[in-house]
């Protein structure tokens, strides 16, 4: 089979054809491309928002955490300030307790003592 103007006119319309639908296609692809980056990207904005929200919820949930905490912590250190001046007192008690057992002791040997001297026990 030869190349005859008639053929060489067909193949250039198919092929003319064939490019015009394969730049259509390209077009149509560049196209749902741009609208895939559009929502892409609106997307991504959202979820930047999302986050940040999170984010915004996390910090204030922290900080609440912090508060309580440092609510307790003052609360504990106020019982213990409170512990160790009942403990301060209760020393203070207990070494009276004991001065005046040892001050009755003394006085009761010096008694005892001045009783044997004197000869009261005899």
């Amino acid at each position: 089979m030869e190349w005859t103007d008639e053929r060489m006119d067909d193949l250039v319309g198919r092929m003319d054809t064939g490019f015009e639908r394969v730049d259509g296609d390209i077009r149509d692809l560049r196209g749902e491309v741009r609208e895939l980056r559009a929502e892409m990207r609106d997307e991504f904005k959202a979820v930047r928002g999302e986050i940040n929200d999170v984010r915004l919820r996390m910090d204030a949930g922290f900080s609440e955490i912090r508060a309580e905490m440092h609510a307790g912590f003052g609360l504990v250190h106020s019982e213990m300030a409170t512990l160790h001046a009942g403990m301060a007192e209760l020393r203070e008690m207990v070494f009276r307790v004991i001065l005046a057992t040892l001050v009755g002791a003394f006085a009761l040997c010096a008694a005892l003592i001045a009783a044997i001297a004197s000869g009261a026990l005899s």
